[in-house]
C-alpha cells in the first residue's frame, strides 16, 4: 500500500497496493465482532463496551442482562445509562414501562426522569420516548422545557406528539408537525393560528394536495379574513390558481361577503386578462350595485382593470351619482348629455380634460348643452373654451355664448384668447362683451392697443352703446381718423370734458378739427377759444413752434382785450345791457329779419335763450317750429342747463306727424321724450301716462327698462308685455324670483316664447305655474314641446315643498325616484309604491318603506321593504327602523315573507333567526334546522346566546362543526344539556383539556351518566390523568369510575391498576383484587403488598405474600403465611424461589414445629432442587423422625389416611395437627405404587411429576430424588 484514506460514514479504510495498483477497501466486520467476543473471548463487559462504544450488533442479550442486574440491585442510575449507551438494543416501551412502575424515593426524582434526562444527555430520544416524556411535562405545565429540547433537536418529532403539545401550544405544535412533515395536522395549525398566507406556500413547497374549496367553505363562516387570506393564497400560487375564482367569488357573495369579494378578486384580476372580463365586470358591479361605490371609484381610478363592459358599468356609475365615471364610460353624445347634466357636481378640472376627447362637433354640442342649463355651468363652460379654442374655433364658441345670452362667459373666454388672436370677430365681440360689463379699462385698452379690429364696426358700436365712459371710442375715432364724428358724439351728449381731454392730452394736434367741428356745431365760443384755443396756441408755443400764426393769434388775443376792453366784455354774463340786447333781438329784429326761418337762426335765438334765459326757452319752443330738435333737446338736458321739460317738449312736438312725417321718427322722438322722463326727471308715473297716451312698443320697452332699475317689476312686466319685448327677461326673472310676483311674470313669459326659446324663459315659466299652483297648465306645458331643465326645477320645487308641482315634472321626465319621494310627502302611499317599483332603486325602496310604516301602511311597508332585502347592505337599516317604531311582529312577518324570494341571501335567513330569537323563540330551533346552511352562524349564535337560547346554539355549533363550542356551551347551561349529543360531540372536539372538563362536569352534574362518557371518551383521553381527577374529586368518585377503569385495565396502567386495588381492598373483594394482581402488575406492588400485609382478613394477607412472591421478596412472602399458618403457601414460595437456602429455612422451621406432613410436602415439591446437603445437614433430626414400631405403623397409617379422607380422592391440606404418620405399605419406602391412589399433590404448584423424577413416580429405589435410603419418616 503506499496511499491510504479513511472512509468517516463507515470508518473502512481505502488503500491502494504499489505494485498492481489495486484498491483496496479494509473495514471492521461488525456483525460478528460482538459475537465474536461474547463467544471466543469470553469477555462479557469487553463486548459490551466494543458495541456501546461503535453501534455494533450482537450484544442485546448482554445488554438486557445487565439491565436486569441493575435493575434488581436498585441501581437506576446505572441502569439508564446502560440503556442510553446501549444504542437501540434496549430503548424500548417495555424498557420505559419499568422505569415507570419503580416507585419514586421520598424527596427523589421519579426514576423515569432521570431515565429520560440521561437519555437527552446522551442525545436525541426516539419517537415513543419523546412522548412518554411529553405527556408528564406537559401536565406539569411546562412546556417551555418541551421547546429548549425541540430547539436542541432533542426530541423525535412525530404526529403523535405533536397532537399531545397542540392543545398547550399550537406554535410548538406547528413546529413538531413540519418537522415530522405530518402536512394534514401542519395545515390544521396555520388555521387555528390564523396564519392563512402560510398555508398555499407551505402545500405547495412539500407537493401537498388538499380540498381547498371544502376549507375555504367552512372558514367563510367562522373567519371570513381567514377565508379571504386563504384564497387570496390560492389565486396567487406559483403554478396558477389551485381554485375555481368564479366559484369562489360566488361563495362570498353568497355569505354577503362584499369587502372580502372584492378584495379576493381584485387579487385573482391584477394581471388583467381578457378572458376575466366577465369577472372584472362582476367586481366592479358588485360594489356599484352593493352600496360601496367608492370602491369601484379606487379601481377605476388605479386603471387595474380595462376588459370590463364599459356601457353596463357606466350606467350602473350613473345609477350611483357617479357622473365623471359614467362620463368615462359612454362614446354617445346622448349619453353623455344626460350626464353632463350634473356638470355641476363634477370636478371642473375633469370636465375641461374631458372635451379633449371629444371631437368638434361632439364638443360644440355638449357646450350648448350645457350653457343651455343656467349660470352654474359658465365658469366651467369658459375653461374648456379657452383650452380648445383653437381646436373648437373661436367663430363657433362665441355663438354659444352669445345663444345662451353669457355675455360674461363671453368676456371672459375672449378674454383670454384677444392677445393672440388675429379674428376681427374676436377683438370686436370682447370689446362689445367688455362694454356690456361696464368693464371700459379693457375695451378703452384693446381699441387703443389692437390693430385687427374693424374701425368702422366698432365705432358705430361704440356710438350706439352711449357709453358713460367715451374713452373707447376716443381711441377709434382718433386712431382711425374720426376725429368730426367723435367731436359730434362728445358735443352732442354733453361729454365736453372728454372734448377737452382729447385736444389737451390725447391728440393736441387735431385740435383745429375739433374747433372747427364745434364751430359747425354751434358749441359756445367761449368755451372754444378759452378752453380749447388758447390751451392749444400755447401748446404749440411750448412744443417750440415757429409759424407766424400761432404767435399772432396770441398777441392779437391780448392786444384786443386790453384795448378794446368794452368791446371784449359785451358779452360778459354781468353786464346790466346783457338783457336789454337779447330781448331787443327776440322782439325786432328776429321778427323782422329776412333770415328768420333759418335754422341756424332758430337755433341761435334757442341756445341764447338756454344760455341767457331759461324762462323764455318753452316759449320759443312753442313758437318756433324750424330748428334742430335732437340737438337742441341734448343741449337742454345737459347737465349745464337741466332743462328737462323743455327738452320733453322738443321730442313731443317733434313727434307729431305735423313736425315729422317719418313714423320711425316720430316713435324715435317719443323714446327720447321717454329717456327724459324716466332717465333725467325720473318721474316714473307720468312716463306710465306718457306711454298709455303714445301706446308705442318702443316706449314701453325703455319704460320697462327704467322701472326694472327702480325696482318696480310687476309694472315693468306689464310694460314689457305691451311692448312685446322680452330681450331683458333675465332681469324680469330675476326681479320676479326677488319680489316673489309669479301670477304677474306669467304673461311676461308666454309672450317672450313667442319670439325665444330659451331654456330660462320655459324653467321659469314651469316655476311660476308651481308657485301660483296651476297645476293644470304646468301639466299641460310640460307635456308639450320645451326646453326646460325639468330636473333642476323639479328639484327646486321639491326643496320648497311644492311636492304637486314637483310630481308632475318628474313624472314627465320619468324620475321615478323622485316621484316616489314626491307621493310620500303627499301622503300618496300606494302611487309611491308604484313609482318606487319603476324606479326600481334600493335607496327609493328604502325612503318609501319607511314612510309606509311611518304612516302605519304595513303592507305597503312591506312590499317595499321585501325589495329592501334584497340587498345585503341594508337589511341592519330596514330592522333599525322597524325596530326603532315597535313594529316587530311586522318586521318578522316582512323577513318570514324574504325567505320565498328567488335571490334571498344569507344575510335573509341570518337576520329572521336573530329575530326569532328576540321575539318568537319557540321558532328558533325549527329555524336553524330547516335554514342552517343559509344561516352566518356565528350571527345567530352570538342572538341565541344573548337570549339566553342555548339549545339552538348548541345545534348550531354541531353543524357547524364546532363541537369544543357545543361542549361547552352544554357545560355551562343546564337547559341546553342533551346526553346523547353531548357525547356525539365530545369526541369532536379539538381541544383535549375540554374532555376532562367533561368529566368534572359529568362528575358533577350527571354522575349516572359517567360511565356511558366514559365509555365514548375511551380511546381519548389520558386514563391516569382521568383517574387522579377522580381521585381529586373523591371517594364516591373512584367508585362511580370503577365500571369505566375495569374497562381500561387492559392498557395495565398503574394508576388504574392502583385505583382498582384499592377498591377491591375497600370492598373486600379478595377473589378481584387477585386476579387484577395476576393480569395487570404494572404498580406499585411492594407498597400494596406492605398494606395488606396486617389486613384483618385472612385472604387479603395472602394475596400481600403472593406479591411479595411475585416480586421475589421470597422471606417476607414465606413469614407472612407462616403466620398465618398457610403452609402450602410457603411451600409454594419457596419452591419458586429455586433458592436452597430459602427452602432449607423452611424445612428446618417444618422440622423445629414438628410439622411432619408439611417437612414431607416440602421436601417432595422441591425435589428437583439440589437438596442432598440440606438432607445431610438435617439428619440431625433423624431422632426425632424415627418410624414408629411395627405394630403401631399400620394404626398410624390408618389414621392419617382417615384424617386425609383417603388417597387420590381429595386435595392435601397441610395444617397444624397430628403428625402425617409412616408411610403406606405395598410400596418400598412405605409409597404407593404409582396410579394407584397416590397423594395428589396437585395444590403444591406443580402438576404430575417433579422435575427428574421417572414416569413411575418414584426413584429406583423406592425414595424420592435424592433422599438417603435410611431416611424415614
Amino acid at each position: 500500500m503506499f496511499v491510504t484514506c479513511a472512509q468517516a460514514s463507515t470508518g473502512a479504510v481505502f488503500g491502494i497496493t504499489v505494485r498492481t495498483g489495486r484498491v483496496y477497501r479494509v473495514g471492521l466486520n461488525g456483525a460478528n465482532l460482538i459475537p465474536y467476543i461474547v463467544n471466543t473471548l469470553r469477555d462479557n463487559d469487553l463486548a459490551i463496551k466494543v458495541a456501546g462504544r461503535l453501534g455494533l450488533p450482537g450484544a442485546e442479550h448482554l445488554y438486557t442482562q445487565q439491565f436486569e442486574a441493575l435493575m434488581g440491585a436498585g441501581q437506576v442510575k446505572e441502569a439508564a445509562q446502560l440503556v442510553a449507551s446501549s444504542g437501540s438494543a434496549l430503548r424500548t416501551p417495555q424498557t420505559i414501562a419499568r422505569f415507570q412502575q419503580i416507585p419514586a424515593e421520598p424527596g427523589a426524582p421519579q426514576p423515569v426522569f432521570q431515565y429520560f434526562s440521561t437519555l437527552l444527555e446522551h442525545g436525541k430520544l426516539n419517537e415513543q420516548e419523546s412522548i412518554e416524556l411529553a405527556k408528564p411535562v406537559l401536565q406539569q405545565g411546562r412546556p417551555q422545557l418541551m421547546e429548549k429540547w425541540l430547539k436542541d433537536d432533542k426530541l423525535h418529532c412525530s404526529e403523535a406528539l405533536g397532537d399531545l403539545i397542540m392543545p398547550h401550544d399550537t406554535a410548538m405544535a406547528l413546529s413538531v408537525y413540519l418537522r415530522s412533515e405530518t402536512h394534514a395536522k401542519a395545515i390544521q395549525c396555520f388555521v387555528q393560528r390564523g396564519e392563512y398566507d402560510k398555508i398555499v406556500p407551505y402545500s405547495t413547497s412539500v407537493g401537498y394536495s388538499m380540498d381547498y374549496s371544502s376549507m375555504l367553505s367552512q372558514l367563510l363562516f367562522s373567519n371570513p379574513q381567514g377565508a379571504l387570506d386563504l384564497a387570496k393564497g390560492l389565486v396567487s400560487a406559483d403554478g396558477g390558481p389551485l381554485i375555481d375564482i368564479q366559484a369562489t367569488a360566488e361563495a362570498f357573495l353568497s355569505s354577503n361577503r362584499v369587502q372580502e369579494t372584492t378584495a379576493f378578486l381584485l387579487e385573482a384580476l391584477k394581471d388583467n386578462k381578457e378572458e376575466h372580463a366577465y369577472l372584472q365586470t362582476k367586481l366592479l358591479e358588485i360594489n356599484l350595485i352593493g352600496g360601496a361605490p367608492q370602491v369601484a371609484d379606487a379601481i377605476m381610478q388605479n386603471g387595474i382593470l380595462t376588459h370590463y363592459d364599459r356601457a353596463h358599468i357606466g350606467k350602473l356609475c350613473e345609477r350611483a351619482g357617479m357622473w365623471q365615471r359614467a362620463a368615462e364610460h359612454y362614446s354617445d353624445i346622448n349619453d353623455i348629455k344626460r350626464v353632463f347634466k350634473n356638470s355641476h357636481q363634477m370636478n371642473p378640472e375633469f370636465v375641461v380634460t374631458y372635451f379633449g376627447k371629444l371631437n368638434r362637433e361632439q364638443s360644440i354640442a355638449l357646450l350648448k348643452d350645457m350653457m343651455s342649463r343656467g349660470p352654474s355651468n359658465m365658469q366651467v363652460c369658459v375653461e374648456v373654451a379657452k383650452k380648445y379654442n383653437d381646436e373648437l374655433g373661436s367663430e363657433e364658441l362665441v355663438k354659444v355664448f352669445e345663444n345662451a345670452k353669457a355675455t360674461e362667459g363671453l368676456y371672459y373666454y375672449l378674454g383670454a384668447v384677444v392677445n393672440f388672436s388675429e379674428d376681427p370677430v374676436v377683438h370686436f365681440k370682447y370689446i362689445q362683451s367688455a362694454c356690456m360689463l361696464g368693464q371700459f379699462k379693457e375695451a378703452e385698452r384693446v381699441c387703443r392697443d389692437s390693430n385687427i379690429y374693424k374701425p368702422e364696426q366698432v365705432k358705430e358700436y361704440l356710438k350706439n352703446a352711449k357709453l358713460p365712459d367715451p374713452r373707447p371710442l376716443i381711441h377709434v375715432c382718433d386712431r382711425y381718423d374720426f376725429v368730426d364724428e367723435l367731436t359730434e358724439y362728445l358735443y352732442l351728449n354733453s361729454l365736453l370734458q372728454y372734448v377737452e381731454v382729447y385736444v389737451t392730452k390725447v391728440s393736441p394736434a387735431k385740435t383745429p378739427q375739433v374747433v372747427g367741428k364745434l364751430f359747425d356745431l354751434g358749441a359756445n365760443e367761449d368755451f372754444t377759444k378759452r378752453i380749447l384755443m388758447a390751451p392749444w396756441l400755447e401748446a404749440r408755443v411750448a412744443t417750440g413752434s415757429t409759424e407766424p400764426g400761432t404767435h399772432n393769434s396770441l398777441v392779437v388775443g391780448k392786444v384786443l382785450t386790453k384795448e378794446e376792453g368794452e368791446e371784449g366784455d359785451i358779452d360778459a354774463e354781468k353786464e346790466s345791457q346783457r338783457r336789454q340786447l337779447i330781448d331787443q333781438v327776440v322782439e325786432w329784429a328776429l321778427p323782422e329779419s329776412e333770415s328768420a326761418d333759418e335754422v341756424s337762426c332758430t337755433n341761435l335765438l334757442i341756445l341764447t335763450a338756454i344760455r341767457a334765459d331759461h324762462t323764455k326757452v318753452a316759449s320759443y319752443i312753442d313758437q318756433l317750429d324750424n330748428f334742430d330738435a335732437k340737438d337742441i333737446a341734448l343741449i337742454c338736458v345737459s347737465e349745464s342747463h337741466m332743462l328737462y321739460e323743455e327738452a320733453f317738449t322738443i321730442y313731443v312736438k317733434f313727434a307729431k306727424p305735423e313736425h315729422t312725417t317719418d313714423k320711425e321718427e316720430q316713435i324715435e322722438m317719443q323714446v327720447l321724450a321717454m329717456g327724459v322722463l324716466v332717465d333725467y326727471m325720473k318721474d316714473l308715473d307720468r312716463a306710465k301716462t306718457f306711454a298709455n297716451q303714445v301706446d308705442e312698443k318702443p316706449v314701453w320697452s325703455k319704460l320697462g327698462n327704467a322701472q326694472l332699475e327702480e325696482k318696480m317689476a310687476a309694472d315693468a312686466i306689464l310694460s314689457f308685455i305691451s311692448a312685446e319685448d322680452a330681450s331683458e327677461y333675465v332681469r324680469v326673472c330675476a326681479e320676479a324670483n326677488e319680489a316673489e310676483i309669479y301670477a304677474e311674470v306669467i304673461p311676461f313669459l308666454k309672450m317672450a316664447r313667442k319670439n325665444l326659446q330659451e331654456n330660462l324663459l320655459d324653467t321659469e315659466l314651469i316655476y311660476a305655474y308651481a308657485k301660483t299652483n296651476n297645476l293644470t297648465d304646468l301639466e299641460k306645458f310640460v307635456n308639450g314641446p320645451n326646453v326646460a331643465n325639468i330636473q333642476n326645477i323639479g328639484d327646486r320645487c321639491f326643496s320648497e315643498g311644492l311636492y304637486n308641482a314637483s310630481k308632475i315634472l318628474f313624472k314627465s321626465i320619468n324620475n321615478n325616484s323622485k316621484l316616489a319621494l314626491c307621493h310620500i310627502h303627499l301622503e300618496e302611499y300606494r302611487e309611491a309604491v308604484a313609482a318606487a317599483s319603476l324606479a326600481n332603486n334600493v335607496s327609493t325602496w328604502k325612503q318609501v318603506c319607511f314612510a309606509c310604516l311611518k304612516a302605519s301602511e304595513f303592507r305597503l311597508a312591506a312590499t317595499c321593504g321585501l325589495e329592501v332585502i334584497k340587498y345585503p347592505d341594508h337589511v341592519d337599516d330596514v330592522v333599525t327602523t322597524y325596530s326603532d317604531l315597535g313594529h316587530f311582529d311586522h318586521l318578522v312577518s316582512l323577513f318570514e315573507q324574504g325567505l320565498g324570494l328567488e335571490d334571498a341571501h344569507i344575510g335573509i335567513f341570518t337576520e329572521l333567526g336573530i329575530l326569532y330569537t328576540k321575539h318568537v323563540p319557540e321558532k328558533v330551533m325549527e329555524h336553524c334546522k330547516v335554514f342552517f346552511s343559509k344561516l352566518n352562524v356565528s350571527k345567530v349564535v352570538r342572538a341565541c346566546e344573548r337570549a339566553r337560547l342555548f339549545k339552538p346554539a348548541v345545534y348550531l355549533y354541531m353543524q357547524d362543526k364546532q363541537a369544543d363550542s357545543a361542549v361547552k356551551t352544554m357545560s355551562e347551561h343546564s337547559s341546553a344539556f342533551d346526553n346523547d349529543l353531548f357525547l356525539d360531540a365530545i369526541v369532536k372536539v379539538r381541544n383535549a383539556e375540554i374532555m376532562y372538563k367533561a368529566v368534572s362536569f359529568y362528575l358533577t352534574m350527571h354522575p349516572m351518566l359517567f360511565t356511558r362518557l366514559m365509555e365514548v371518551l375511551e380511546d381519548h383521553v389520558d386514563h391516569s390523568r382521568v383517574v387522579n381527577q377522580l381521585r381529586r374529586t373523591g371517594d364516591w368518585a373512584l367508585q362511580l369510575g370503577q365500571a369505566y377503569m375495569k374497562t381500561v385495565q387492559k392498557e395495565n396502567l398503574s394508576a388504574v391498576n392502583e385505583a382498582l386495588n384499592e377498591l377491591y381492598i375497600e370492598d373486600e373483594d379478595y377473589e378481584s383484587l387477585r386476579k387484577s394482581i395476576d393480569k395487570f402488575q404494572n404498580f406499585n406492588m411492594i407498597a400494596l403488598a406492605s398494606k395488606l400485609a396486617t389486613h384483618e382478613l385472612l385472604e387479603f394477607r395472602r394475596i400481600s405474600a403472593y406479591v411479595y412472591r411475585c416480586n421475589k421478596k421470597w422471606s417476607q412472602s414465606i413469614e407472612l403465611s407462616k403466620n398465618d399458618r398457610m403452609w402450602k403457601d410457603c411451600i409454594d414460595t419457596a419452591n419458586e424461589s429455586a433458592d436452597e437456602e430459602t427452602i432449607e429455612d423452611l424445612l428446618r422451621f417444618f422440622c423445629e414445629t414438628s410439622e411432619k406432613e408439611c417437612f414431607c410436602a416440602a421436601l417432595y415439591t422441591c425435589f428437583s432442587h439440589n437438596m442432598r446437603q440440606t438432607y445431610e445437614r438435617l439428619q440431625v433430626l433423624e431422632k426425632r423422625t424415627q418410624p414408629p414400631k411395627e405394630e403401631d405403623a399400620q394404626d398410624q397409617i390408618a389414621q392419617t389416611y382417615g384424617q386425609l379422607g383417603g388417597f387420590g380422592n381429595g386435595m392435601l391440606m397441610l395444617e397444624n395437627g397430628g403428625g402425617m404418620g409412616g408411610m403406606p405399605g405395598g410400596m418400598p419406602g412405605g409409597m404407593m405404587p404409582p396410579g394407584q391412589g397416590g397423594i395428589d399433590m396437585s395444590g403444591f404448584g406443580q402438576a404430575g411429576m417433579p422435575n427428574g423424577m421417572p414416569p413411575g413416580g418414584m426413584m429406583p429405589n423406592g425414595m424420592p430424588g435424592g433422599m438417603p435410603p435410611n431416611m424415614s419418616m
